[in-house]
């Protein structure tokens, strides 16, 4: 699942309480999103815990720019309205930082492992 968030923007980037526009940019990179996500399956892949500890960030470098692309998602276990899968992933942005801004984040775990606790309902432990 996908908020607009993925292919919009602020019109005002000063204000965080500003209308959000349609974005060609963050539109034309959300279309990797379902690759870029498939892709993150493996037991190599490690995602970052953000600061506010209520999502998690995969940040990527993809073919239609030079710089990294932020993907913040959050994974649930599924419920009976979700028809036949175990977990529901929502990405609720992705895009480009500013070239001032750095993703912060509090810890990284392996993707995989990360599924496997939610799943479980096991406690999630993110190393530094």
């Amino acid at each position: 699942m996908y908020t607009n968030h993925c292919f919009t923007e602020r019109q005002d980037r000063t204000k965080t309480d500003s209308e959000r526009i349609f974005s060609i940019k963050r539109y034309e990179l959300s279309k990797l999103l379902p690759g870029i996500i498939a892709g993150m399956n493996n037991k190599a892949t490690k995602v970052l815990q953000t600061t506010a500890k209520k999502n998690f960030a995969y940040s990527v470098k993809t073919t239609l720019n030079e710089k990294a692309y932020n993907i913040f998602f959050k994974i649930k276990k599924s419920t009976a309205k979700d028809n036949d899968c175990d977990l529901v992933i929502y990405i609720e942005s992705a895009y480009v930082f500013d070239e001032e801004r750095k993703l912060e984040h509090s810890g990284r775990i392996i993707f995989l492992i990360l599924c496997q606790k939610i799943y479980k309902g096991e406690k999630i432990h993110c190393r530094k």
